[in-house]
Parts: C-alpha cells; sequence; structure tokens
C-alpha cells in the first residue's frame, strides 16, 4: 500500500491543507461541490432539501468548532476539488479518538488519489493531536468509498440500515469503519 503524501506536500497536481477560514469564494466551492454530489445520488448527512446557502453553511459552521479541522485539496489555480473534516473527540473518556466526515471530491477528479490523500491528511492531523483510534461511515452502496477505506486499511464494523434518507426520501444503509492508527 502506497503512503500518502504528507498534509502539506504537493502530488502531481494539487495541494492538501488544514484550512482555519474560508472566503465566500470557497465556500461557494465547496457548496457546489456537495450539491453536484447529492444531485447524483451520493448520499451524504446533510439537511434536505439542501439548498446552496444550506451546504455553504455546513462547511463555515465546521471551522465554529474547535474540536474539527477542515481540510482542502486544492489545484495550483487555488480551485477547490475536495476536502475532508477531522472531528476530535472531546469527552474525556473518548481523547483517543478521531471521526472522518464530509469526504467529498469532485467527481472531474475521482479516481486520482484525492480521496486517498485526503484521508491521509486527515490521519496525519488525527496523529498530532494524539488520536489513535479513528472512526467513519459511508453509503454501503458507494462502493468506489467502501473500496478506498478498505485499502486504506479500516476495518469494517457493520451496516446500519435506514441511517441515510435522501433528499428523494429513500434510505440508505451505511457501512461502519474504524482504524488504530
Amino acid at each position: 500500500m502506497s503512503t500518502p503524501p504528507p498534509a502539506s506536500s504537493p502530488t502531481s497536481t494539487y495541494t492538501i491543507h488544514p484550512t482555519p477560514t474560508l472566503t465566500p469564494a470557497d465556500s461557494h466551492s465547496l457548496a457546489s461541490i456537495l450539491l453536484l454530489l447529492v444531485s447524483h445520488g451520493h448520499a451524504l448527512s446533510v439537511p434536505t432539501p439542501l439548498t446552496p446557502p444550506t451546504a455553504a453553511a455546513l462547511f463555515t459552521h465546521a471551522l465554529t468548532d474547535p474540536a474539527t479541522t477542515l481540510y482542502l485539496a486544492r489545484l495550483p489555480d487555488g480551485t477547490i476539488i475536495g476536502t475532508v473534516q477531522l472531528h476530535l473527540a472531546t469527552a474525556t473518556n473518548a481523547q483517543h479518538r478521531a471521526c472522518i466526515s464530509k469526504m467529498l471530491v469532485h467527481p472531474d477528479h475521482h479516481g486520482r488519489g484525492v480521496g486517498r490523500a485526503l484521508l491521509g491528511a486527515a490521519e496525519a492531523g488525527a496523529r498530532g493531536a494524539g488520536r489513535t483510534l479513528m472512526h467513519l461511515d459511508t453509503n454501503a452502496e458507494a462502493e468506489a468509498a467502501v473500496g478506498l477505506y478498505r485499502r486504506a486499511g479500516y476495518v469494517e464494523v457493520g451496516d446500519v440500515p435506514d441511517w441515510i434518507r435522501l433528499e428523494d426520501g429513500r434510505r440508505v444503509t451505511s457501512k461502519f469503519f474504524w482504524k488504530v492508527l
């Protein structure tokens, strides 16, 4: 298994960095990616119906939580092509844990290692914060995401039916994973 690039190193066409702030253009870009993925049937834990202002607010709100780090994948021209959120557990009996959420990669960049690099950056951030256990969930039908997490060493816990409700009202099963760092 190859090692992802460090959070601040360039890959062949993009860089990944944690960001403490978002410009209005960044928020708009992230909202556009989220809305595009949802419109293509990706099951993400988001409010429904999802509007552009609500989608943008999901990312700006994440930055108000001191236990959350937002990582962005950018092209050399600054265009955002992906993101992931790292949530550090804050309960005193859980400060060894972290959770991955809102892993999004623009469809034009699927299959190019962006998701794996974002995951690696978030894991490095978790290690840097003293976390040793990661967990996440994904749509059980999202074969690419399930494969990514398995290849990255995540262990499947199991499925929970009806975990996510899509905009059209359908409910989908989520697959839960963990990994010791």
